[in-house]
């Protein structure tokens, strides 16, 4: 989580930088007591959660240093004022969805009820509301649904054409070397969409194995957010450019450091799930021309499968980790209701180059 890399070039604090007043009373709400004991207020929050709420609070104090408004004296829920609040959300809008914002605002406020439980959180909370409120129409995926075969095609180009590439000097190298990771965690997430927390946690050897030729994902059950373990083989496809990453671009990555994680920052950092997030939409918007982000992707993965195969909401399920059918059902809605568009589009097509046929251009 050190030095966690986030869109617009901001870094997120890790909790060793906080200001000491934070760092204890963040132990404090993490403390997880015996029978006799009340438990802190994030005692069970799950490592997903904690993870989270960590980078987004040390996205907040990273923008309070850098605009000259971190007070270290200052109690957590104090420092949360109009001001400070308007700065941090139009920073965070150049970089990400309003929707991502809204959640941004809420996790905030979270991580500021359990540092400091005394603490007015009415402005905040509003704000949060307000944003997501804005934010909800944004949530119809029907017309930003693609392909998943088409991001999956495009990555997979774009991994190669980086791998043609030379570099003339180190630092060119390095810099193909994150070009070629992120097209890597697009073909990726086309190909097996798993939840994003997923993705970030992934350990070379623990999640990620080497079986039968082939590489293979692997969930346990307290790892996934359905409870159920997770078991996904990756298209044969993929080998190369994953053998040809962890061989070269992750060693490079990492550098002198030292870590299982499978994707690694600029700064030799694992990354956090914020990074990924940022640049699996950048990497789609230069490729694709479209934002997509990693849990569109699962929309996608659904609405293809189901539209060349509508009996498919089975493999549906399985693939994205579900414990019922009616969660990946909603997918599948969007899904039908895109064919119905492109259907009724080709049907006008076709009454036009009738009536052209008919009478004329």
């Amino acid at each position: 989580m050190i030095g966690a890399e986030v869109g617009c070039g901001r870094h997120a604090w890790p909790e060793a930088r906080w200001p000491a007043r934070d760092r204890e009373a963040w132990a404090a709400a993490r403390l997880v007591g015996d029978p006799l004991d009340a438990d802190g207020p994030a005692g069970h929050w799950r490592p997903p959660t904690v993870r989270l709420h960590v980078v987004v609070y040390g996205l907040w104090l990273d923008h309070l240093d850098r605009t000259g408004e971190l007070d270290p004296m200052l109690a957590p829920g104090e420092r949360a004022t109009a001001a400070r609040l308007q700065a941090f959300i139009t920073e965070l809008q150049a970089a990400v969805a309003p929707v991502t914002v809204a959640g941004y605002l809420a996790n905030l406020a979270g991580m500021i009820q359990v540092l400091d439980p005394s603490a007015d959180l009415t402005l905040l909370r509003q704000v949060e509301r307000r944003l997501a409120a804005t934010a909800s129409p944004q949530r119809n995926k029907c017309h930003r649904v693609v392909d998943s075969g088409l991001v999956f095609a495009a990555a997979l180009r774009r991994f190669r054409q980086l791998q043609r590439a030379t570099a003339a000097t180190p630092r060119a190298a390095h810099d193909l070397a994150f070009r070629r990771r992120d097209a890597l965690i697009l073909a990726l997430l086309a190909a097996r969409p798993v939840r994003l927390a997923n993705l970030a946690m992934i350990r070379i050897g623990q999640h990620l194995r080497l079986e039968n030729g082939g590489y293979v994902l692997h969930f346990t059950a307290q790892e996934t957010k359905q409870k159920r373990p997770l078991e996904l083989a990756l298209p044969a496809a993929l080998s190369r450019p994953l053998q040809h990453y962890l061989q070269h671009d992750r060693p490079l990555l990492l550098g002198a450091n030292a870590s299982e994680a499978l994707w690694i920052t600029v700064r030799h950092q694992p990354m956090a799930a914020s990074a990924i997030y940022c640049r699996v939409v950048a990497t789609s918007q230069l490729l694709l021309g479209q934002r997509i982000n990693p849990h569109l992707l699962r929309d996608c993965a659904v609405t293809a499968l189901t539209e060349h195969d509508p009996e498919a909401l089975g493999i549906g399920s399985r693939l994205l980790g579900h414990a019922s059918r009616s969660v990946t059902r909603r997918a599948y809605d969007q899904g039908r209701m895109l064919v119905a568009q492109r259907r009724h589009v080709q049907m006008l097509q076709m009454l036009a180059a009738s009536l052209r046929d008919a009478f004329g251009p």
